[in-house]
């Protein structure tokens, strides 16, 4: 039987910060159904959350243009991590729950990375480096057989523009992140134990994606700690 791995990621920091952090959650199970089960968990916890967050807002907060456009007050911006006050930041992590999600995530101190390495920033090439680092530490804790099949499913936040082709309108839906995925299974297939792993990664708009905008909530969170 095969070990499914799903990822939801997303990452914090740039090329001007101290550190730069990949995080979010990862769901495993043997039955599909169980993972999707998990998730639409998840994703009711979140809404939950944001829905509350949002007339919070309206109704104590003041700027209300940051949050609401002022030609369509009903169509709040997305709730992100880095545009919460402390207050909602404090009630957004007592109110997320555990539905069997694990947290993960892999943290790069970039002044060390410039001293050591006598290099410039490259910011993809450390988010691949990371994500391939996190992935493979964290099928490595989970006992899985060298020679057990795995099926790991990556969903990231967006991260380049959606080619512009006429007559289709993208609407968050999931795109192929080939570099990442490829660097991925290159690295896997060089450094890893497993023998028969099977990887997919793809690319969602955090607007539309709940599972993405709690990877950013997590990540937030400990970009937020070891920038303190």
């Amino acid at each position: 039987m095969s070990k499914l791995i799903q990822f939801y990621l997303d990452e914090s920091g740039n090329t001007l910060s101290d550190f730069f952090v990949v995080g979010g959650f990862y769901i495993v199970s043997d039955d599909i159904n169980n993972i999707r089960g998990i998730e639409s968990k998840i994703k009711a916890n979140i809404l939950h959350i944001e829905k509350a967050i949002k007339e919070f807002r309206k109704n104590n907060e003041e700027s209300l243009e940051q949050y609401i456009p002022l030609d369509n007050s009903k169509n709040h911006r997305e709730v992100k991590w880095n545009n919460l006050t402390w207050k909602n930041k404090l009630f957004l992590s007592r109110k997320i729950k555990n539905n069997h999600q694990n947290n993960v995530s892999i943290i790069c101190n970039l002044k060390k990375w410039v001293s050591k390495n006598n290099k410039s920033i490259n910011l993809d090439a450390i988010y691949n480096m990371m994500t391939y680092y996190l992935v493979d530490r964290t099928v490595r804790t989970l006992g899985i057989g060298c020679d057990e099949e795995v099926i790991i499913k990556i969903s990231v936040d967006q991260r380049k523009s959606i080619p512009k082709i006429p007559g289709l309108v993208w609407t968050g839906a999931n795109v192929k992140l080939e570099g990442l995925e490829n660097y991925i299974k290159t690295q896997i297939y060089l450094n890893s134990p497993f023998t028969n792993v099977n990887i997919n990664v793809k690319q969602f708009e955090s607007k539309s994606n709940p599972l993405i905008r709690y990877a950013d909530y997590y990540v937030g969170l400990i970009y937020q700690c070891v920038d303190f």
